[in-house]
């Protein structure tokens, strides 16, 4: 959008009257005599306009506000900050320079600010995609005094922000995971004295305690030897595996399935860590894109947000012998391993027995599987209303195979949870709980 003017509608249609009039001139000719003056007051009225209006150009500033980073799949706040140097107050639209990758809805609210002040104006956008942002440009597209023209003028203002995964109900998530594991450990927990590294109760010295055990703060000041308690470790190490090829690219409510895959490993890792296990996220796609380390330090995940911010699915085949040999090397003690992607065909499942096999023996492995709504709906609809018979038993077909590969998989010792994208957070919660709890 280049600086310059345009006529409103208003102004377009009060130029077609003198037509009509030049037309009614073959019948009467003072018709053309009223056509001509009609349009020398309207010339005069438009240049009066053009002259009285604010100077959106010279007179108005404007510094765009972004706070924080924006969620994507939902509508994130900003505001701008308007200088009005006029006299006059001013009425206008507002829009950046910002892509495909995010709406527009903010630019169809007519903003005004009153003459010779300033004003914050909140507006809001709906981010579709995750990354890192840069806006170069924000435009104004101002109405005139009178309302028979609009000002666009482009004022260069720059600004980078990040659109980072949407983490919904988050803290009530982990609160759930630990209340489970928690009821759970106070069940099943076994004291061992002298063994583990977790601290449990104080008590009073036993014969044969270990003397590096015993508590001297709490001897002092209850007159006799007190010991401290320590019980076995429930740490669990938790390896996620994030599929960014291809296959992750399929679009369900606005999202892809990566971005699902994404966001519920960052509500997994929340979880883990606060039920003190350690995490570590391996990115593959045509080759190794980001790793992760193991960790159990809270800040760590809470960065994870940002650090995945960036990821895009590539649009290429998933290098799952690449991958697999990678996680393998990384994890030396057993771990819970935990791997998004979705259908697997025929062309990889040779490379996902033999790894998924070798895997299996010395770790626990989940399979997360993101079924195509689109897929199901298809086969549950009935031909003679919007499908063929053909593509029908096709998309059978596709799922038959599908089921076959999961009771393949199952078979080599692998959970598998196949899920529509909304059903991933509680399924793979619930999951992997019961598996923490039978570590």
């Amino acid at each position: 959008m280049k600086d310059g003017i345009n006529f409103t509608k208003k102004t377009l249609i009060l130029f077609i009257i003198p037509f009509f009039l030049i037309i009614f001139a073959f019948i009467r000719k003072e018709f053309l005599f009223i056509a001509i003056i009609f349009d020398l007051i309207l010339i005069f009225v438009i240049l009066l306009d053009f002259f009285l209006s604010p100077n959106y150009k010279k007179n108005i500033t404007i510094d765009l506000i972004i706070e924080k980073d924006f969620r994507i799949n939902c509508y994130n706040h900003f505001k701008i900050l308007v200088d009005n140097k006029n006299k006059l107050s001013i009425n206008f639209y507002f829009l950046t320079d910002l892509d495909f990758a995010f709406d527009r809805e903010y630019s169809k609210k007519i903003l005004k600010v009153e003459p010779s002040s300033q004003k914050e104006i909140e507006l809001k956008i709906f981010a579709k995609r995750r990354g890192l942002f840069e806006i170069n440009n924000v435009y104004i597209k101002g109405k005139s005094l009178f309302g028979f023209i609009y000002f666009f003028v482009k004022i260069s203002h720059k600004k980078t922000f990040r659109v980072i995964p949407l983490i919904s109900r988050l803290n009530e998530n982990f609160k759930i995971v630990q209340k489970q594991i928690k009821l759970n450990e106070s069940i099943q927990k076994t004291n061992v004295v002298g063994d583990g590294l977790d601290f449990e109760m104080l008590r009073d010295y036993i014969k044969g305690d270990d003397i590096n055990k015993i508590d001297w703060k709490a001897t002092a000041r209850r007159v006799k030897p007190i010991t401290r308690v320590f019980r076995m470790e429930n740490s669990l190490d938790i390896a996620i595996m994030l599929d960014c090829g291809r296959i992750m690219s399929t679009e369900v409510d606005g999202m892809s399935l990566l971005d699902y895959a994404i966001n519920s490993s960052i509500i997994l890792s929340y979880s883990a860590v606060f039920g003190g296990d350690k995490v570590s996220l391996l990115c593959f796609g045509e080759d190794i894109i980001k790793y992760i380390p193991p960790t159990k330090n809270k800040k760590d995940i809470k960065n994870l947000s940002v650090a995945l911010s960036g990821l895009e699915y590539q649009y290429v085949e998933s290098n799952y012998q690449t991958a697999f040999g990678f996680i393998k090397n990384k994890l030396s003690k057993r771990s819970l391993v935990i791997i998004f992607t979705d259908i697997i065909d025929d062309s990889n499942i040779k490379i996902y027995h033999k790894y998924l096999s070798i895997l299996s023996k010395k770790h626990i492995v989940l399979l997360i599987l993101l079924k195509d709504k689109e897929l199901f709906e298809i086969a549950d609809t009935n031909p003679s209303k919007r499908l063929n018979i053909f593509t029908k038993t096709a998309t059978y077909d596709m799922i038959l195979r599908r089921d076959k590969t999961i009771h393949n998989l199952k078979r080599l010792g692998v959970d598998v949870l196949d899920l529509f994208p909304e059903e991933i957070n509680p399924s793979l919660l619930s999951k992997y709980v019961e598996i923490k709890n039978r570590y």
